[in-house]
C-alpha cells in the first residue's frame, strides 16, 4: 500500500500500543489521505448493492411513504412477505443454536492417553461457554439480533477483539453498511487486503482512548472546534497493509483515522510473533518470509452472491420485486373496491344553483328536489367502476405461492396443515424438503460460529489471567492459561450443523431406542440422546440420567484355565468319534452273528452295544463343565476300568440315566465283600466268534 521510510523494525511494531506516535506529521497526513481514499473506492464499489439493501429493509420495515397516485391518500398497503421470511427463519435458527447454558464444546485432535485432553477440553467448554453467556452479556443478544438482519441483508459481520478498558472479550456486531470491502476484488474476508469499519464514539470515549494511549493527544480538542457539542464523532478505522519498517514488504496494520478531520490517531500492528516467519538461512537470512495477518472479523452469510462477489444475498434482495408486486397488486384491488362502493359521477346543473355545487348525503338521508322523476334519471351519470378484478386476485395468490415457496416458509414450515388425513411420515418428508435450504444457511452459520470461537480461543491464550475461577449453576471451577496454550484442541459449537425440527429429533431418538439391545450398541448414550430429543434442561440431565460410571478393565485370562478348557475342547471332540467307531464295529459283528443265525450271540452283542453306550455316556458326562478329568489317567483304547463297566451295567438292569462319576471310577453298589471287581461272577463274558474269526476287530 504506502512505503514509509523509517527506522522502526518489524520486532520494534509487535505489541506497540501506537506506532502513530514514532512518525511525523508529514507521514501521518500521507497515511491519513490514503485510508480515506481506499475507503472511498471501496464503498463506490458497493454503490448497488447498498441502494438494494436499502429499498428492501423499508419493504422489510414497512416504512409508509405518502402516496398521491392514483389520488392523494390511496390505499398503502405493505405485505409483510420479507418480514415473515425472516422471522420465521431466526425462530427456527435461534434455538438450535444457542441451547441452554452450554454454547461451546470442545474437540480432541490426536491421541488422548489417560483422557488428559478430554478433561482440558470439557474445561474449556465450561469457561467459554460461561464466558459468552455470563461474562460478554451483549453476545446472546446481539446473536438474536444478527439472526434477524442476516436473512434480509445477506451478510452480517462481528468483530471479535479483547477490550482493554473492559478488561475482557468482546464480539460486536456489526452491520454491512459499517464494514467496507471492496465488492469488486474481494472473494472472501482473509485474504481481503483492505477492511474499513466505520466507528462512532462519543467525546467520552475518546478521551479514555487519549488518556491509556491508545489515540494520539489533541483529537479532542480538533473534534470540539469542528462540532461545538457532544455528539457521536466518525472514525474510519481500516485494516490494511504498509511497509513501515522500509524493508519492500508490506506489513498488515490497524490506521484509525477521524473521518472530519482526516487525522491520525492510531497504527497498532495486526499480527505478533507467532504470525511472521522469517527466512532462517542462504543469503536473505533474517528477512521476512511471510506474515498472516490477524483476523478480527467474522462473516455470517445467507446466500452466497450469484456471481461470486464478496457481498452475499438475503430475502430483501431475492424478494424485493415479488414483495413490491404483492404491494402493488393488494393496493389496486382495495383501490377498485373503493371505487365501486364510493360511486361518484356527473350532475344536471338543474340539481344545484351553482355549476360547481355538489351533492352528498349520509347513510338514512333522503334529499328532497324539485324535479320530476324522469328529471332526475336523465340527470344524474355515475362514473363507470368495475368491481375488484378476479384475476388480479387469482394473480395476487400466484405471487405468494412464489415468494413463500422462495423463503421456505410454506404452511407446514409456519405450524399450519391445509390437509386433513396426511400420514405423519409424508407430513415428515415434506416438513424436511421445505427445510433443505434452512440446512444449507444453518451449515454456514455453523462454519461462521467456529471461526468466531476460535477467535475467543487465542484471546484467552493472550489475555487470560494464569488462573481463573468461573461458577456453573452452583459449581465453582476453574481454568488456566495453558489450557489454551495447546493447539491439540479445537472448539466449535455445540449445536448440531443439521437444522431438524423438534418432531425430527424426536423421532430419531425413539428410533434408536429401539437398537438398544443390539450388540455393539451404547445404552446409555441412547438414552442421554432421546432426553436431549426431549429437550430436558442441561441442570436436570445429569440428576435424571447421571453420568456413565467407567468400567473397570477386565483382567487377562489365566493361562491355566485356557490350557484346561483347551483339553477339555480336545477331549470333547474326541469322544464322538470314539463312539462312532465302537458302534461300527458293534454292527459289524452283529452282521457276523445274523450269518451264523445264532440268536444268542446277537443278544450278546446287543447288551454289549448297550453297556459300551453306557460307559460312553459316562464317560462323556464326567467331560462336563464341573468334571474333574484331569486328575485321572485318560483310559487307553478299547480298554475299560471294571468299575466303569459294573455301573454301567447296574444302571442298565435299573433303567436310569448314566451317573455323573466326575471322571473317576465309582465303586458298584451291589458287589459284596466276597465279590470283588474282576471276578469271575463279574468280568464281562468273552463275546462268542464264529469260526476263524481272530477276534481282532472286537472291542
Amino acid at each position: 500500500m504506502l512505503g514509509v521510510n523509517s527506522n522502526l523494525k518489524i520486532k520494534d511494531l509487535i505489541g506497540h500500543v501506537n506506532i502513530a506516535e514514532d512518525l511525523d506529521n508529514e507521514t501521518l497526513s500521507r497515511i491519513a489521505i490514503e485510508v480515506i481514499r481506499g475507503y472511498e473506492v471501496d464503498e463506490d464499489s458497493l454503490y448497488e448493492w447498498t441502494s438494494q439493501n436499502e429499498d428492501a429493509m423499508k419493504v422489510a420495515k414497512q416504512v409508509m411513504d405518502k402516496k398521491t397516485f392514483p389520488w392523494p391518500d390511496s390505499a398503502n398497503v405493505k405485505y409483510p412477505l420479507i418480514a415473515q421470511a425472516s422471522l420465521q427463519f431466526a425462530a427456527r435458527a435461534y434455538p438450535e443454536l444457542i441451547k441452554g447454558s452450554k454454547v461451546v464444546q470442545g474437540k480432541v485432535t490426536g491421541a488422548d492417553e489417560g483422557g488428559l485432553k478430554k478433561e482440558r477440553a470439557d474445561r474449556i467448554s465450561s469457561h467459554m461457554s460461561y464466558q459468552l453467556i455470563e461474562e460478554m452479556s451483549e453476545w446472546e443478544e446481539e446473536f438474536d439480533k444478527l439472526l434477524h438482519a442476516l436473512p434480509v441483508l445477506g451478510c452480517i459481520f462481528r468483530k471479535t477483539f479483547y477490550d482493554p478498558v473492559l478488561q475482557r472479550n468482546r464480539s460486536d456486531l456489526c452491520l454491512p453498511s459499517d464494514v467496507i470491502v471492496n465488492n469488486d476484488t474481494t472473494r472472501d474476508i482473509d485474504s481481503c487486503r483492505r477492511i474499513t469499519h466505520k466507528i462512532s464514539l462519543y467525546r467520552n470515549e475518546v478521551v479514555e482512548r487519549e488518556r491509556t494511549g491508545t489515540f494520539l493527544e489533541g483529537s479532542v480538542e480538533k473534534l470540539d472546534e469542528e462540532t461545538g457539542e457532544d455528539k457521536p464523532h466518525e472514525f474510519l478505522e481500516q485494516h490494511c497493509w504498509m511497509d513501515l519498517d522500509g524493508d519492500d514488504y508490506d506489513e498488515p496494520y490497524i490506521v484509525t483515522v477521524s473521518q472530519s478531520n482526516q487525522r491520525v490517531c492510531r497504527i497498532v500492528a495486526r499480527f505478533d510473533e507467532d504470525t511472521v516467519y522469517m527466512i532462517t538461512e542462504g543469503l536473505n537470512k533474517g528477512m521476512v518470509e511471510r506474515i498472516e495477518p490477524i483476523q478480527y472479523f467474522t462473516k455470517f452469510s445467507f446466500i452466497p452472491d450469484f456471481e461470486g462477489k464478496f457481498y452475499d444475498y438475503g430475502f430483501g434482495r431475492l424478494l424485493y420485486a415479488i414483495n413490491e408486486a404483492v404491494n402493488t397488486t393488494i393496493n389496486e384491488l382495495l383501490d377498485a373496491g373503493a371505487l365501486a362502493n364510493l360511486q361518484s359521477g356527473f350532475v344536471s346543473k338543474q340539481f344545484g344553483r351553482n355549476k360547481n355545487d355538489t351533492i352528498r348525503l349520509e347513510a338514512g338521508e333522503f334529499k328532497v328536489l324539485d324535479l320530476a322523476s324522469h328529471e332526475m334519471k336523465d340527470g344524474i351519470l355515475p362514473m363507470p367502476a368495475r368491481e375488484p378484478s378476479s384475476a388480479l386476485f387469482q394473480l395476487l395468490g400466484v405471487l405468494l405461492e412464489a415468494g413463500k415457496e422462495l423463503a421456505s416458509s410454506s404452511e407446514l414450515l409456519a405450524g399450519q396443515q391445509n390437509r386433513s388425513n396426511v400420514p405423519a411420515t409424508s407430513t415428515l418428508a415434506l416438513i424436511e424438503q421445505g427445510l433443505k435450504v434452512f440446512n444449507a444457511v444453518f451449515k454456514r452459520l455453523y462454519r461462521s460460529m467456529t471461526k468466531e470461537f476460535r477467535k475467543i480461543f487465542r484471546l484467552n491464550y493472550l489475555y487470560l489471567e494464569e488462573e481463573k475461577y468461573f461458577r456453573v449453576l452452583d459449581n465453582v471451577e476453574t481454568i488456566s492459561k495453558e489450557d489454551y496454550a495447546s493447539d491439540d484442541l479445537d472448539v466449535r459449537p455445540v449445536a448440531d450443523p443439521n437444522m431438524s425440527t423438534d418432531v425430527q429429533q424426536l423421532f430419531r431418538a425413539e428410533a434408536l431406542l429401539q437398537t438398544m439391545e443390539l450388540p455393539g450398541v451404547d445404552a446409555w448414550e441412547v438414552t442421554h440422546y432421546y432426553l436431549k430429543a426431549l429437550k430436558v434442561p442441561e441442570e436436570d440431565l445429569d440428576i435424571i440420567h447421571p453420568p456413565k460410571k467407567e468400567e473397570p478393565e477386565e483382567a487377562p485370562p489365566d493361562p491355566k484355565m485356557i490350557e484346561v478348557q483347551a483339553k477339555l475342547e480336545i477331549e470333547q471332540q474326541r469322544l464322538p468319534l470314539e463312539m462312532e467307531k465302537l458302534q461300527s464295529e458293534i454292527a459289524l459283528n452283529l452282521a457276523r452273528a445274523e450269518d451264523l443265525k445264532n440268536q444268542h450271540v446277537i443278544e450278546k452283542y446287543k447288551s454289549e452295544m448297550d453297556l459300551t453306550a453306557k460307559i460312553l455316556q459316562i464317560k462323556s458326562k464326567s467331560l462336563e463343565p464341573g468334571g474333574n478329568i484331569f486328575e485321572t489317567e485318560e483310559p487307553k483304547e478299547e480298554s475299560y476300568p471294571p468299575d466303569l463297566v459294573n455301573i454301567a451295567k447296574e444302571e442298565m438292569k435299573q433303567g436310569n440315566e448314566p451317573r455323573d462319576t466326575g471322571g473317576m471310577a465309582i465303586p458298584p453298589t451291589n458287589i459284596g465283600p466276597a465279590q470283588a471287581p474282576g471276578t469271575e461272577e463279574n468280568r464281562p463274558a468273552e463275546p462268542i466268534r464264529p469260526p476263524g474269526d481272530s477276534g481282532q476287530d472286537s472291542f
